[in-house]
This record gives structure tokens, C-alpha cells and sequence, in this order.
């Protein structure tokens, strides 16, 4: 069973002040190994254990303040010890 964190409904702001909300997944799979999923309005960015592109059809406009979201939520939920809250 593969190990997956989910945060939705997560606000993130654009370069030109404009607010959507956006789901993010963090976990393994064959595929990708170590990825994050970003979604939006049906759009998604596939990132690899890097936090790089991968694949996606997200808005370019919406990647970089995307990323700098799951950044702060990764660092946010994790402990001490590493793990996920």
C-alpha cells in the first residue's frame, strides 16, 4: 500500500494577485518513484522527488507559487523525527 499525504483546498496566490484553491499529494508509486501531484480546475503538475517537472497541463503562471506551497506545507506538516503529522 503506498504511503500518501493529501492537503486540499489549499489557497495559493499568483504573481498577478489572483487566488485559486489546489489539492497536493505527496507519496510513492512505480511510475514516478517519490512524486508530487498539484491539481487545479481539472489541471495537474506531476513532480518528481526533486519538486521538478515531470509532466502536466497547470498553467505556467501557477507552477512556481504552487511549488512554493507544497514546499511550506511539506515543511509544516513534517516532525522532528521526519515523518508526516
Amino acid at each position: 500500500m503506498a504511503d500518501i499525504t493529501t492537503f486540499t483546498g489549499i489557497p495559493v496566490t499568483n504573481s498577478q494577485g489572483e487566488e485559486k484553491y489546489f489539492d497536493f499529494e505527496v507519496g510513492q508509486e512505480g511510475e514516478y518513484g517519490q512524486y508530487a501531484r498539484i491539481t487545479m480546475d481539472g489541471c495537474q503538475l506531476i513532480l518528481d522527488e526533486h519538486l521538478a517537472y515531470v509532466k502536466g497541463d497547470l498553467a505556467e503562471e501557477w507552477r512556481e507559487p504552487a511549488i512554493a506551497k507544497l514546499i511550506l506545507l511539506l515543511e509544516v506538516g513534517l516532525n522532528r523525527d521526519g515523518s508526516f503529522q
